[in-house]
């Protein structure tokens, strides 16, 4: 809308593959998630515009199952954090070992000797999240799904099914969104505007 002569054309793709086409100057910038670490010295700006908390993502079917005495009471409960350990009996899907949610996971499981029924890994959290609110299993997921997630218990076609996000107790490493970019590059305006946009988006 602010420059209609611009066109904008996007790429969805690993950070990898992301990386390789930014240093071949066929992208003007990225987006990616990741643990916050100490800025490499390379060609590449990571400038982190959100911090985000892993969340554990469960049906309220689930929970009945699992608490069918008192599962509203250990909603409103977990509501202010949720030892994993209570729900060692639990089954999981995950997002693959290379996510950042799952880093931060498996060092959080670690550092407290738990382990979790793991029945399904993949690349694509959508997909768990709506297999999640099939009562399928439970999940984990990053503070940016909170909005699709509302919006699916909102869905009429969704009706009886609720999914919850529960913030995990103890788990205090957080993951980062990073607006990646050539150092030293000098942009056009519309591109200055668009860092300005996608920052805004992600404070929300």
């Amino acid at each position: 809308e602010l420059y209609p002569q611009v066109k904008l054309n996007v790429f969805n793709d690993g950070s990898w593959n992301l990386k390789k086409k930014l240093l071949n100057n066929e992208l003007d910038m990225f987006l990616s998630t990741g643990i916050r670490k100490p800025q490499k010295f390379d060609k590449i700006t990571r400038e982190i515009i959100k911090e985000e908390d892993v969340h554990l993502v469960v049906s309220n079917n689930l929970l009945k199952k699992k608490f069918p005495t008192d599962w509203q009471e250990r909603k409103r409960q977990f509501s202010g954090g949720v030892d994993l350990a209570v729900l060692g009996d639990m089954a999981f899907m995950l997002p693959e070992k290379s996510f950042a949610s799952r880093i931060l996971l498996d060092e959080y499981l670690a550092q407290h000797n738990l382990t979790l029924i793991i029945i399904m890994e993949n690349m694509h959290p959508d997909i768990y999240h709506i297999l999640a609110g099939m009562d399928y299993a439970a999940s984990i997921g990053l503070t940016m799904y909170s909005r699709g997630i509302k919006k699916y218990n909102e869905d009429a076609n969704n009706a009886g099914v609720h999914l919850n996000m529960f913030p995990i107790l103890g788990m205090q490493r957080r993951s980062c969104i990073k607006l990646n970019y050539i150092k030293g590059t000098i942009f056009p305006q519309y591109a200055v505007d668009l860092m300005k946009l996608i920052k805004n988006l992600c404070a929300e």
